[in-house]
C-alpha cells in the first residue's frame, strides 16, 4: 500500500497510534459515564430535598409498624380472660432488620447529600 501524502498524511501524523488512542478513549468514555451518574444523582438529591417523599416514607412505615401491632392490647385483655395466652400470629418484617427499622422509626427525615468516596466526612470511606 503506497504512503499517505500531502493532507492525508498530516492527519495521520496528527492522530495518535491506535493503542494510544483507546486509551484516550476510555478516560474520555469514563468522564462522561462520572458526569452522566453525578447529574442523575444531583437531580435525585433535589428532588428528594424539594418534595416531601422522605418524610411520607418515614410515615408509611411507621402506619406499617402500626398496622402490624393492632389489637396488641385487645390480646392481652383476653388472655387474661381465659387464662391463657391468645394464639393469634404476630407480623414480622424481614426486611431491614429489626434494629433498623426501629433507628427509621426514631430518626427525623432528613434531605440526603452527595458524598464522594474520598470525601473524609463520608460515613462509608
Amino acid at each position: 500500500m503506497p504512503a499517505a501524502s500531502g493532507p492525508i498524511a498530516e492527519l495521520e501524523r496528527l492522530l495518535p497510534a491506535p493503542e494510544e488512542a483507546l486509551g484516550l478513549l476510555t478516560e474520555a468514555v469514563t468522564r462522561v459515564l462520572e458526569a452522566i451518574g453525578t447529574v442523575d444523582r444531583e437531580a435525585l438529591v433535589r428532588r428528594l430535598r424539594e418534595s416531601d417523599e422522605l418524610e411520607h416514607l418515614r410515615s408509611r412505615f411507621e402506619r406499617l409498624s402500626k398496622e402490624a401491632n393492632t389489637h396488641v392490647a385487645e390480646i392481652d385483655e383476653w388472655s387474661q380472660l381465659v387464662s391463657r395466652p391468645v394464639r393469634i400470629p404476630r407480623i414480622a418484617f424481614p426486611w431491614p432488620p429489626e434494629p433498623v427499622w426501629q433507628a427509621l422509626l426514631g430518626a427525623p427525615a432528613e434531605a440526603p447529600k452527595l458524598v464522594w468516596d474520598d470525601d473524609a466526612r463520608c460515613p462509608n470511606a
